[in-house]
């Protein structure tokens, strides 16, 4: 039942309603539309039920305001101009209720003019500034006062004159009724202005708190995963790549180092070491996957394949080792670091529903480890296939063969820098 009213409220809602209209513009074109539609319904059979009464000349202005309503919502209709079609709507009720106590030969003898009043400060939710309701009230209020004042005149039968009780009890009932009209529509107004704004203010927090989420998110996730881990869910994040390149750097000495430096200082050391090098990955295209103590680990060729790979990792690597060394003149320090570089297939993936993180795991992960902690202070060292894919375009030192623990007597190169 409540999704069928659902369903029925969003139909009404459409009515009339144009591309790129708010939502209070939809309410508001769907409440025209209605109380457009139960005039033209309306009218017509009160009008035919004064001309069968003999009241000739009302039926007449009734059927004649039927007609300028009916052409009034065409237009409406076909344009979505909403505000001509209401003003002329207020000014077609300010003229019924003069009309209609005029033609019924006073105020005592009609009471349609408190139906036709009523409607004009209903209106007021259809209205969007202030400063217009406000006119069209005062011109309602003014049109009443007069209707009430003229009174003598407008009653052609002196028989039938309302007496000063009657006008009393009159204005009574006519500004009684508009001030509780306009008391309850100004209530709710004021009311719903108070829920959009407090809805406004937590759409606005919630969105500040998606923003801060997002960004941890992206700190902790490659972009391209991160979405994939929105839109997928529980499902698992898990890619083989034919061919990237994996790079270790490690700060040597820095076990023994914070073993003798107070906790502060020595996290404040690393964050800055870490801090440079992430920027250098950014700057470079490469992808950060962790940081393990003082070592780091970063790839190119992934999440998104790239033929560069290598080349991208080299440029990192040899960004590392200068970034150091101005670290190094700024802080006064003499840390030195040790680079690894190995090329080849990786499976790579996301673990856990608990602080997460997109890691690598293969031969060519465990070959760039023994890359580093096989080479040599202040050096970067490369596999035989990083140095295949990188011999073009870079200068490399061929160390020889050495004894790699876990691998056996591999080739290595020493990375120099470019050509």
């Amino acid at each position: 039942m409540i999704e069928r009213m659902k369903a029925l409220a969003e139909k009404l809602l459409a009515i009339g309603a144009r591309e790129g209209d708010s939502r209070d513009e939809r309410i508001r074109k769907a409440v025209l539309h209605l109380f457009a539609l139960a005039m033209i319904l309306g009218a017509p059979v009160d009008g035919y039920l004064s001309l069968s009464g003999g009241q000739r000349a009302m039926g007449m202005i009734l059927m004649a305001y039927t007609g300028a309503t009916l052409v009034g919502y065409v237009h409406f209709v076909a344009t979505g101009r909403r505000a001509l079609f209401q003003r002329t709507q207020f000014a077609l009720i300010l003229a019924m209720v003069g009309l209609i106590d005029f033609l019924a030969g006073g105020l005592a003898e009609s009471q349609g003019s408190v139906m036709w009043a009523g409607i004009m400060p209903l209106g007021a939710f259809l209205l969007t500034s202030k400063r217009e309701a406000t006119l069209w009230f005062v011109a309602y209020l003014v049109a009443i006062t007069a209707l009430l004042a003229g009174d003598g005149w407008i009653s052609r039968d002196a028989a039938v004159r309302a007496t000063e009780e009657e006008l009393y009890s009159m204005a009574g009932l006519l500004y009684g009724f508009t001030g509780m009209v306009v008391g309850l529509v100004y209530y709710f107004v004021v009311r719903l202005q108070r829920a959009r704004e407090e809805l406004v203010e937590k759409n606005a927090a919630l969105e500040a708190e998606r923003a801060k989420s997002e960004r941890l998110l992206l700190n902790v996730l490659p972009a391209q995963i991160a979405s994939r881990l929105k839109a997928e869910g529980d499902r698992t994040i898990a890619d083989g790549f034919d061919e990237v390149t994996v790079l270790f750097a490690d700060l040597v000495g820095f076990t023994n180092l914070s073993s003798r430096t107070e906790p502060g200082p020595l996290v404040s050391m690393l964050d800055g070491v870490f801090t440079a090098f992430d920027g250098l990955a950014e700057e470079a295209g490469a992808e950060k996957i962790k940081t393990i103590g003082d070592a780091y680990m970063a790839a190119a060729g992934l999440p998104e394949e790239r033929p560069d790979h290598a080349a991208v990792m080299a440029r990192m690597a040899l960004g590392l080792r200068e970034s150091l060394e101005i670290l190094n003149e700024e802080r006064g320090t003499s840390l030195r670091i040790r680079v690894g570089l190995h090329t080849g297939p990786v499976i790579a993936g996301v673990l856990g529903t608990k602080k997460f993180q997109y890691d690598l795991w293969g031969d060519t992960v465990n070959t760039a480890s023994r890359m580093e902690s096989h080479g040599e202070p202040g050096r970067i060292q490369v596999s035989e296939a990083t140095y295949m894919a990188l011999k073009d375009e870079f200068r490399f030192e061929e160390r020889g063969v050495i004894e790699v623990k876990g691998k056996g007597p591999m080739r290595t190169y020493f990375l120099e820098g470019e050509r």
